[in-house]
């Protein structure tokens, strides 16, 4: 039960790692457009400034993310006495949202 417990945790903090970098992505594309705004007079530097503080924050959570995903790999190699874990997964469980997120840029531009 618990190499379960300890390969869902793993499986989870892949999850938050995905999800974070997309985060990360999507911040800095509007930090760049919010930058052009800016430059052309139709936003104040101080909406940059905003996400550019936002940016930042999400920077420090993939860290924080990618820090998880080695812990929790760690944990499982440890619980499942293993040299090495190597997670693959058949599928790809994030496409969905990488589809819709693209499409909601493609709405905005």
């Amino acid at each position: 039960m618990r190499a379960v417990e300890a390969y869902l945790d793993a499986v989870r903090a892949r999850a938050s790692e995905v999800v974070t970098a997309e985060s990360v992505g999507v911040l800095e594309a509007q930090y760049e457009d919010t930058q052009r705004l800016a430059r052309a007079g139709l936003s104040t530097e101080g909406d940059a400034l905003q996400v550019k503080a936002q940016l930042a924050t999400a920077r420090v959570a993939l860290l924080q993310a990618r820090g998880l995903v080695k812990v929790t790999r760690e944990a499982l190699r440890r619980t499942i006495h293993a040299e090495d874990v190597v997670m693959e997964h058949g599928e790809d469980l994030f496409a969905p949202i990488q589809a819709q997120m693209l499409t909601a840029e493609d709405a905005l531009r």
